[in-house]
């Protein structure tokens, strides 16, 4: 009895034999019961037709693992109305019909994953002794019943990804209790708007700077004050930071070679043919200028590191960099910048010492020098040639 204490078994159990092994702990237990309902007209019965015997997994003790071995009592039903005539004895507070876990192992698995999540729950079940699967603390998470759904006042709402780059959904948080009241299959303005239509009393939604959440919020709740969340605040103006100094720093770091005297201004080139090219899109500008001050970053944490005495793996290690890399910045003494990339021909390549006499010559409009040049076979648009002129104009501004 006192074994039973111990274990918390429930009224009616009683321990035959505890057992050692190299797994953990074998527990054989026998239910004392005289009487059992019947699950189907709850009849008292106090004939035993039979027992056999349930394995069970258990709480662990002391970091091992516990096995249950229950030798259950199967009882004969005297109903004579009743369709069952055959039952075993139910422990609804302790294992559930046809269950192999006890409820309080599920519990504790239950709050695992909730803790932790699918696989940090499974290595964090082992140390404790628990044997489990990620797949069965998902489903038990899933298993807990949806909580009540109050009226949101305050939402946020944005995409997450089933499958990274192909699927995406919509997952909406009460800006209040700071937790997921829904998930959406798709980030349509259709279906969030949908989902708003049932919120009345919605006051403000935080979104991103999207165009499909804000028609969803125009459409299913012109109500609410739309403003962006904080997470694309700081993104946008983290990026635009970083733009803005690694453009300082090109600017600051280019060095302006002096014009040679006696040279003729008149007859100087303005640009190289083999390296005129239009300019490039915003977009990329601001990508690699976004890569350049994270090297730049990364090479003044080299610089420190070697300052303070490390040597260049240790912090090609710790920077998670190669070793050649490090070697090549710290023999270079100066930022290395990247090497601009090779031109890439195009049909304009043919026409452009034409276009450059032209330019020279005084010509600056160019849909006239388009004409001129597609009089002698050029095959490209207008706009092609406006994006090398603007090179020009920059040049020599």
């Amino acid at each position: 009895m006192e074994g039973a204490s111990l274990l918390a078994l429930p009224e009616g159990m009683q321990i035959e034999q505890i057992q050692i092994t190299e797994n953990g702990l074998v527990i054989q237990i026998a239910a004392t019961t005289p009487t059992s309902c019947c699950p189907l007209c709850a009849e008292i019965s106090s004939s035993i037709h039979c027992h056999y015997q349930r394995t069970l997994r258990d709480a662990p003790c002391v970091g091992r693992r516990v096995q249950l071995l229950l030798i259950v009592c199967k009882f004969t039903c005297r109903n004579p109305y009743c369709e069952r005539k055959v039952f075993a004895e139910r422990f609804p507070t302790f294992v559930e019909p046809w269950a192999r876990t006890t409820l309080r192992f599920c519990q504790q698995i239950t709050s695992i994953g909730l803790a932790t999540c699918g696989k940090g729950g499974k290595k964090l079940a082992a140390r404790l002794g628990m044997q489990t699967s990620r797949n069965t603390i998902l489903r038990r998470i899933m298993e807990l019943p949806d909580p009540s759904l109050r009226s949101v006042v305050f939402l946020g709402i944005d995409d997450f990804a089933f499958r990274c780059g192909y699927r995406f959904g919509t997952i909406l948080v009460n800006l209040e209790s700071h937790r997921v009241v829904d998930l959406l299959p798709d980030r349509r303005a259709e279906t969030s708007a949908q989902w708003m239509c049932n919120q009345p009393d919605l006051a403000v939604i935080s979104r991103d700077r999207g165009g499909e959440y804000a028609s969803a919020a125009r459409e299913g709740a012109p109500q609410a004050v739309q403003c962006a969340d904080r997470f694309h605040i700081i993104k946008n103006l983290t990026e635009a930071v970083q733009v803005l100094l690694a453009r300082c720093q090109a600017e600051i770091l280019a060095e302006k070679k002096p014009d040679e005297p006696g040279q003729n201004e008149q007859n100087k080139p303005i640009i190289s043919i083999e390296e005129w090219r239009s300019p490039e899109p915003a977009y990329v500008e601001k990508v690699r200028l976004a890569r350049r001050a994270g090297r730049h970053a990364r090479y003044q944490q080299v610089v420190e590191l070697q300052q303070q005495g490390m040597k260049p793996p240790a912090i090609a290690q710790q920077l998670g960099l190669s070793g050649r890399t490090v070697q090549r910045w710290l023999a270079a003494g100066t930022f290395p910048e990247a090497k601009k990339r090779r031109k890439r021909q195009s049909s304009f390549d043919a026409f452009a010492p034409y276009v450059l006499k032209r330019w020279q010559q005084g010509e600056r409009n160019g849909l006239a020098l388009w004409r001129e040049i597609k009089a002698q076979g050029y095959t490209g648009t207008a706009n092609g040639v406006y994006r090398h002129l603007e090179t020009l104009k920059q040049t020599e501004v």
